[in-house]
């Protein structure tokens, strides 16, 4: 395959959420799918923390990507997470977006953000303008059509934590569900 005709890859880096914490949520989003009516909830395999959107990039970027990664993660160890309140973007009569908040080591989490970013950055990857909110994506696309209006305070989410051991590079493929694919996984810490 020439330079030329090198396939583009949707690609973003985020922590994976463990096992423990995808079958909470899990839990919690099927007994918020009936009361709520979102066109679409996120797939448990799907559930994560962003760290840097890539975008669509070169299939031959990925090797700089994954280099550029693994400095950052034998640099950065292990912290502890937890969930702390739902919220939501946009309006409240129409979230856009169903997210669940995080507690912790956030600073930690902040602080891989930023390392992230600067790893990524040289490569032609520019981080975003706006701050980092770092939040878990659990439904889009609020349709409402509820006989009670949305309410966050109906349904509490229950108490987890958790150590981020791992950053990984995903694959986006629209259309599918789930529709992340882990290309390469990096241990926190591993020196």
């Amino acid at each position: 395959m020439s330079k030329s005709e090198n396939r583009q890859l949707r690609l973003f880096i985020a922590m994976p959420l463990p096992e423990s914490a995808v079958h909470v949520l899990d839990a919690w989003c099927k007994t918020g799918q009936r009361h709520w009516h979102f066109a679409k909830w996120v797939h448990p395999q799907d559930l994560h923390i962003t760290l840097q959107f890539l975008g669509a990039a070169d299939e031959e970027a990925t090797p700089r990507i994954v280099q550029a990664l693994e400095q950052v993660s034998r640099k950065t160890d292990p912290f502890e997470l937890h969930f702390e309140g739902i919220g939501s973007f946009g309006t409240k009569e129409a979230p856009r977006v169903l997210w669940v908040g995080l507690g912790g080591a956030i600073d930690r989490l902040r602080q891989l953000n930023h390392s992230v970013g600067a790893a990524v950055s040289p490569l032609g990857f520019e981080p975003e303008d706006r701050p980092y909110r770092p939040h878990i994506t659990l439904a889009r696309k609020y349709r409402g059509g509820e006989v009670h209006p949305f309410s966050m305070i109906s349904e509490p989410l229950p108490s987890h934590q958790w150590m981020g051991e791992e950053i990984v590079l995903f694959r986006t493929h629209m259309n599918q569900s789930p529709m992340y694919e882990r290309l390469h996984t990096f241990t926190l810490g591993q020196r």
